[in-house]
């Protein structure tokens, strides 16, 4: 189990909020993919620029290794020239980064509340073997209780 320290994946998940991680179902369910949402351990960049060391952190995986990303003026995600649909997303980014192009073996996260979050376009993209789990579900409050399913392309 794990509990949400921050904001920075609001509306999806709140300050509070305990979760589920899956950290065996790539076996057979295959790779991580976009909009995944996944708990990591950050990159050595990640304490570079002002992170600390032994966090744990939560984000979405908005792309894959081989993709170009980019956000343009405006909060607008862009993955291989494609503008994606984010309904998770409430308030786009107050930022532009990009284009660059993810490595093998590596992906690219970004928080949910795009302008509160200290995620890949801060430190660069995201090893795969940094990565714990999948969120699968949240149970804390009672009220909040549901899985964590990935939206849709």
């Amino acid at each position: 189990p794990r509990f949400i320290p921050s904001s920075s994946m609001h509306p999806t998940f709140h300050v509070g909020d305990f979760l589920t991680v899956d950290k065996i179902s790539t076996h057979w369910r295959g790779d991580y993919q976009r909009r995944d949402v996944v708990i990591f351990r950050p990159p050595a960049e990640y304490v570079k620029v002002g992170g600390v060391a032994n966090d744990v952190l939560i984000k979405r995986i908005v792309a894959i290794g081989g993709d170009t990303v980019e956000m343009k003026p405006g909060g607008i995600l862009y993955v291989n020239g494609i503008a994606q649909r984010e309904p998770y997303v409430t308030r786009p980014a107050d930022y532009v980064y990009g284009p660059v192009k993810v490595p093998e073996d590596h992906v690219f996260v970004l928080g949910d509340n795009r302008s509160a979050s200290f995620d890949s376009h801060g430190w660069g993209p995201l090893p795969r073997a940094n990565i714990i789990g999948r969120a699968t579900l949240k149970y804390w409050p009672p009220r909040r209780w549901g899985r964590v399913e990935a939206a849709p392309p």
